[in-house]
């Protein structure tokens, strides 16, 4: 359950740039440019194939700088959704070489190296937007949570405090509590960050993010009716989201165990289990063994090693955590241990299992 939020790549700005390429390359179209069907197509065919072919003719010929930063910019949009990402970073970078004021084609490629896990020089390439928008909220949350999943906490921590400081009354602050809240749980600055989760729910009250936090928080202080209750909470805002169905059926196991596969087979009934994390819950409901889970198609810009790391890091601590539930203290560090040999840093479950290692050698 890695943290998947983001400013999508695309969208209405895309759109916009794809007129300004094509009004930019008709003013200054010559005998030899190429026609204006391949520019259009360059900049909106459906088609993503066709997309990329055109630009390439496009990028052939002889471009001001400008109008090729454009068009490096929509063939690296092209090339992403053919899945050939690091092409794609190539082409947006090039984009930003020959157009420094170009500073969209950087935000688009810190959305993709955020995506690929290239933390270190997404982070590097918020710098270069936000030098271009310092007053930009949004922009510090995003920079925030490539620190974060690189674990330089404090930065992240300054980054989503920023945010907050610049956040205007359109902006999405209960996320950027969220998002230091969680920075603080993962550092174990549990006050901290049940005081940031607390805030986020004052100025959301039905922002399931929150609540499942918080009950993170609560569940690894071990107070599991709290826990419980404010993941029955994140669940009733959010029933798509089976995470915190999953941390409820943990919280119950360590007060009644047998309450808590009844009541997690009664929830489980209304799911459709394909979805990932179902798998997981078949696990623990015995429908399914641990060597049966087949990775999730997401995130699609994983690759398949990584997604395979991610599933294994995530069914592990949840295992681990049953492991707890029923004494068996070795098989549970086993277990943890298997979810840090994953690499999977970002995932909360990550550092869930390190903290419960740590807790097990005391």
């Amino acid at each position: 359950m890695g943290k998947s939020r983001g400013i999508r790549i695309g969208g209405p700005r895309a759109a916009a740039l794809g007129f300004a390429l094509m009004a930019l390359l008709a003013a200054g179209a010559e005998a030899q440019s190429p026609s204006p069907s391949t520019t259009a197509a360059c900049a909106g065919s459906p088609v993503a194939a066709q997309r990329e072919q055109a630009c390439a003719v496009l990028l052939k010929g002889a471009l001001p700088s400008k109008d090729a930063a454009l068009t490096h910019y929509f063939h690296g949009f092209a090339l992403r959704d053919l899945k050939q990402d690091d092409a794609a970073l190539a082409e947006f970078s090039e984009a930003g070489k020959l157009d420094p004021d170009f500073w969209q084609a950087q935000w688009v490629r810190a959305e993709l190296m955020m995506q690929r896990r290239y933390y270190e020089k997404a982070a590097a390439a918020w710098d270069q937007v936000i030098a271009r928008n310092p007053s930009l909220a949004g922009l510090y949350l995003r920079r925030g949570e490539a620190l974060d999943s690189e674990g330089r906490r404090a930065e992240a921590v300054g980054d989503f405090t920023k945010a907050i400081e610049l956040a205007r009354p359109k902006d999405p602050i209960a996320v950027f509590y969220v998002d230091r809240a969680a920075s603080y749980e993962v550092d174990r600055q549990f006050e901290k960050a049940l005081a940031d989760y607390g805030e986020a729910i004052n100025r959301d009250g039905h922002f399931a993010r929150a609540y499942f936090g918080r009950g993170r928080v609560e569940f690894l202080r071990g107070d599991m009716g709290a826990a419980g209750a404010d993941f029955t909470r994140a669940l009733e805002a959010n029933p798509a989201d089976y995470y915190p169905l999953l941390w409820l059926f943990l919280a119950q196991s360590h007060s009644d165990g047998r309450d808590a596969a009844v009541e997690l087979r009664r929830r489980a009934s209304q799911l459709d289990l394909a979805n990932w994390p179902g798998p997981i819950i078949r696990v623990l409901l015995g429908e399914l063994a641990p060597k049966q889970v087949e990775p999730p198609s997401q995130p699609q810009a994983w690759t398949d090693a990584e997604r395979k790391a991610g599933s294994a890091c995530e069914l592990s601590f949840y295992l681990g955590e049953l492991r707890l539930v029923k004494g068996e203290r070795a098989g549970a560090v086993a277990l943890f241990k298997t979810s840090l040999d994953s690499g999977i840093r970002e995932y909360i479950e990550y550092a869930a299992a390190a903290y419960e290692l740590d807790r097990a050698a005391q």
